[in-house]
């Protein structure tokens, strides 16, 4: 993968810092003497924090304005974690760390640059790629080519990405499939419906008794009413109505039966899929 550098970026000026203190314009001019990355290499650091750095520091520049005031530039080499955080906005600005007296030299040196939003030092530039080429606002130098993520991790990404969406999708249930009736079980739910016959066989000799006992009854009431309407007569049309309605019931309950015991014989379809209501249940 290429390497990274950008133009020349403002990372300090001298006098009066944010927080109260004062940078002293000789420390910036003899960093910007002394500094080499064969003597010690300045490093990015999130925060000042010394942990997974951001890429390091490459030469710095010192300018003196009109009014005196010192400022310090650097060109930089960032990795692609910085590059990675700075997309979304993150660590723009820099921080200085200053030795003033480096190695016993009596000179000071730049010893590492903090990358922050909240930076002491007044003026400093804010650091922002792009991975757009010829663009006004990019502050690559010319060839400088932004590659992102390797295709490893853009993988990883669209991996887990994948996941989270998978947790919040909703999968239609798959019914279970009904398995054929064995050869067995019919059997023995015909041995059962022919039982059920049998009893449905004995209540309507049962009925046809009680219809010709209810006819006499009937009969006789009618001529007890006549005699003595005073003290009335149970109403026998009811309870024969409600006998007859029980009756037909069973008999269409029998009927319905047949049909899906015909319907289910072994190696034929077996269908249960009749709306609510109109399936028996067995």
């Amino acid at each position: 993968m290429p390497k990274l550098t950008t133009d020349w970026m403002k990372v300090a000026q001298s006098g009066p810092t944010v927080d109260g203190r004062n940078i002293d314009p000789a420390w910036l001019l003899q960093a910007a003497e002394t500094y080499s990355v064969d003597t010690y290499t300045a490093m990015l650091w999130p925060d000042h924090f010394r942990f997974q750095n951001y890429g390091k520091v490459l030469e710095l520049r010192a300018d003196t304005r009109p009014d005196s005031v010192v400022e310090l530039f650097a060109r930089i080499e960032p990795n692609a974690a910085y590059l990675w955080n700075n997309q979304f906005g993150q660590r723009l600005y820099f921080s200085m760390e200053i030795d003033p007296n480096f190695a016993a030299t009596g000179k000071a040196y730049l010893v590492g640059l903090g990358v922050t939003d909240s930076p002491a030092s007044l003026g400093t530039d804010e650091l922002k790629f792009s991975h757009r080429r010829n663009k006004p606002e990019s502050r690559f130098l010319p060839g400088a080519e932004f590659h992102g993520l390797t295709d490893d991790e853009e993988e990883r990404v669209d991996g887990l990405i994948a996941r989270v969406l998978q947790r919040f999708t909703i999968h239609p249930k798959t019914p279970p499939s009904e398995e054929p009736m064995k050869n067995e079980q019919y059997v023995a739910l015909e041995q059962r419906v022919a039982a059920f016959e049998a009893q449905v066989a004995d209540l309507k000799a049962s009925f046809a008794a009680t219809v010709a006992t209810s006819a006499q009854s009937t009969e006789q009431a009618k001529e007890q009413a006549k005699e003595e309407p005073a003290q009335g007569a149970p109403d026998s049309a009811d309870a024969f109505a409600k006998l007859c309605d029980t009756v037909l019931k069973l008999s269409q309950k029998l009927d319905a039966i047949d049909s899906r015991l015909a319907a289910a014989k072994p190696g034929e379809t077996f269908n249960s899929t009749a709306p609510a209501g109109t399936a028996p249940l067995l």
